[in-house]
């Protein structure tokens, strides 16, 4: 009884939300003991799994890619001639008009030819002229296309939303490793939580019994009321951390079936045997070339690295002339008719060369230089905070694992001990 009672004490521990070298002592030995009771193997992996395909953020990440994709596409689109086809008609009344008296200046001369000539060869019933300027019931029918031949702005655009693209999908993995990694602390913390109630329970048990003996020694004389008085003391304690260890269970299922996007009461099932490594068998270094290695953060860093120095190749490129052709081929005529007297054809060659914008371009340029800095120096900071996240969990876990093994050697004491008092 002395030696249950001393191994279950030793084994609640502090709770908290992050997982300490203590936490994770007592989640070896829980895990340790649970590895040979699960019918469900790989079951972590799997909910991995159903999370990379439900979690709601992760949708919204993959989401961004689709969107950066598209305007990806469409800044590939601009080398491309755009071809439109557009047909106005008008109708129109009053306005101005041109007035042209053609009856009253050559009636007169056509009629004095004729009467010279003795015959009716030149018309006499001219009208005078009176044309307004607006157009009426006029029709303008064209096939136009604009193509550009030289235009630094789409190259360099393209080039930049190429890695902007890149960075969104880093953003993307980031996300996905990130998930995986709180997904796994929320599953392991549950466990703990878990098998931390049973330890508890357990312990509750025996102080209950532990209660009642000192008060069966008490009536004996055996022993004084002190002892009874801690007992119920011990137990009172047991209640509390029942209470706080249930309530962290609750969060690690909430949290948990939150990642999944799931009810937050579902039921959650043990991989009860995953084997778990019990020393660090890599060298620092080693540790530290993995973690750098493919590293989706810096990955997402770089492109954006990338993705300033396009900017700035654009802005130093905006400087030079641009050019473009437009072809136009259609009919204008009244009546909406199309015949080959009313068919036209037309091609514009357009060349513009930018000579003083009032130094913006300079701004913009100095300005990308300095965003590209930043983000060089955020990449070395990041790279740098990788090898102390290193650095510090190897530490921990090395805690751990000692921790680990003097809480074994905690419990072979106590167990004898336990021996000695039966």
């Amino acid at each position: 009884f002395f030696s249950s009672r001393r191994r279950h004490t030793r084994l609640q521990g502090d709770w908290s939300s992050d997982v300490c070298s203590s936490d994770l002592g007592i989640a070896l030995l829980s895990l340790n003991q649970l590895r040979a009771q699960s019918n469900h193997p790989e079951v972590l992996n799997a909910y991995i799994e159903e999370a990379m395909e439900s979690n709601l953020m992760l949708q919204q990440h993959e989401m961004d890619v689709q969107v950066a994709i598209q305007q990806l596409k469409q800044s590939r689109g601009l080398f491309f001639p755009d071809v439109s086809l557009n047909s106005d008609y008008t109708i129109a009344s009053g306005g101005r008009t041109l007035n042209f008296p053609i009856g009253d200046l050559l009636n007169p001369v056509y009629s004095s030819l004729n009467q010279l000539n003795g015959n009716n060869a030149f018309p006499t019933d001219l009208q005078n002229v009176n044309e307004q300027f607006l157009p009426d019931n006029f029709h303008d029918t064209r096939l136009t296309v604009a193509q550009p031949l030289f235009n630094t702005d789409i190259y360099f655009g393209y080039r930049a939303q190429k890695a902007l693209v890149s960075v969104q999908e880093a953003k993307l993995d980031t996300y996905r490793n990130e998930l995986a990694k709180e997904l796994k602390i929320a599953y392991y913390q549950y466990l703990q939580s878990e098998y931390l109630m049973d330890i508890l329970n357990e312990n509750e048990i025996l102080v209950q019994e532990l209660v009642r003996l000192n008060e069966r020694l008490v009536e004996n004389g055996i022993a004084t009321i002190d002892a009874v008085y801690r007992a119920r003391f011990e137990l009172s304690s047991i209640e509390s951390e029942q209470a706080k260890a249930d309530q962290q269970k609750q969060f690690a299922q909430s949290y948990f079936n939150f990642l999944l996007n799931r009810p937050l009461d579902s039921v959650i099932i043990y991989d009860e045997n995953e084997t778990i490594p019990l020393e660090a068998d890599s060298d620092l270094n080693e540790y530290i070339g993995q973690a750098l290695l493919g590293r989706p953060e810096l990955v997402q860093l770089q492109s954006g690295i990338n993705a300033q120095n396009e900017l700035i190749s654009l802005a130093s490129a905006s400087r030079l002339p641009k050019a473009s052709v437009g072809i136009l081929a259609g009919y204008q005529g009244q009546d909406y008719r199309f015949t080959s007297d009313e068919d036209y054809r037309l091609v514009q060659f357009n060349i513009s060369i930018p000579i003083f914008n009032g130094f913006r371009k300079n701004a913009d340029i100095q300005q990308a230089k300095i965003n590209s800095k930043i983000s060089e120096t955020r990449l070395n900071e990041v790279e740098e905070q990788i090898k102390l996240q290193v650095i510090q969990s190897k530490a921990a876990l090395e805690a751990s694992f000692k921790t680990y093994y003097a809480s074994r050697a905690q419990l072979a004491s106590a167990e004898q001990i336990g021996r000695a008092h039966v």
